[in-house]
């Protein structure tokens, strides 16, 4: 099964009823779909690319700095220690699935 692509050169013409229909099934079955042939340049896809994915790290290293996000970490890591301490086995199970 592979993810729908979708030739958007195909919406002006005697396809574009097929089309849409691909693109419908593309949203309410996959959730998503490749558009191929929509004229925006490669380079500029490369750039909005680059671009998110560096905003995108800035708020997550914002975010993971936040006080509430370091006093819930303060919080988890205490009371995995305390069941740690409680069931020292749990850690070899613990081990066992992160790996």
């Amino acid at each position: 099964m592979a993810i729908p692509v979708i030739d958007f050169s195909k919406l002006d013409g005697k396809e574009r009823a097929e089309t849409m229909a691909r693109i419908a099934n593309g949203c309410e079955e996959w959730g998503f779909f490749q558009l191929v042939n929509h004229g925006i340049p490669v380079e500029l896809l490369e750039r909005v690319k680059k671009v998110s994915s560096e905003c995108y790290k800035l708020r997550e290293e914002r975010f993971r700095g936040s006080k509430p996000v370091q006093l819930l970490d303060t919080l988890v890591k205490e009371v995995c220690l305390k069941v740690l301490d409680t069931f020292p086995r749990l850690l070899e199970f613990a081990c066992v699935y992160h790996l």
